[in-house]
């Protein structure tokens, strides 16, 4: 298992599983309005809700830059396997889907 810097309490393990810390268990993720896989950890003793995805790249990145974002390179927004997330600008990543999704629908 490995930290996630800035989630003292909390450890990303195998398949994406956060483990708690202070709970000694797994967390349950649930799932944003939007589709992907959130947590609801705590951090400097208020609640926060993180995406998967984000800290899948937290740990593998370390601090996302301002102005970066998660993209899924195979547009699954649950796949947060490392191998298919990277770091894009808000605007890349648009273009991004745009691209891939009309590769897409043509098959």
């Amino acid at each position: 298992m490995k930290t996630i810097p800035g989630f003292k309490d909390y450890l990303l393990g195998t398949k994406q599983r956060v483990w708690s810390i202070r709970r000694k268990r797994y967390l349950k993720p649930g799932t944003s309005n939007s589709g992907y896989k959130i947590f609801c950890l705590m951090k400097d003793k208020v609640k926060k809700m993180v995406k998967r995805s984000r800290l899948v790249c937290i740990v593998k990145y370390g601090e996302i830059p301002q102005g970066m974002t998660v993209n899924h390179m195979n547009l699954n927004k649950v796949d947060d396997r490392p191998r298919n997330l990277e770091l894009l600008t808000i605007g890349d990543n648009v273009r991004h889907y745009i691209a891939n999704r009309r590769k897409r629908k043509a098959v």
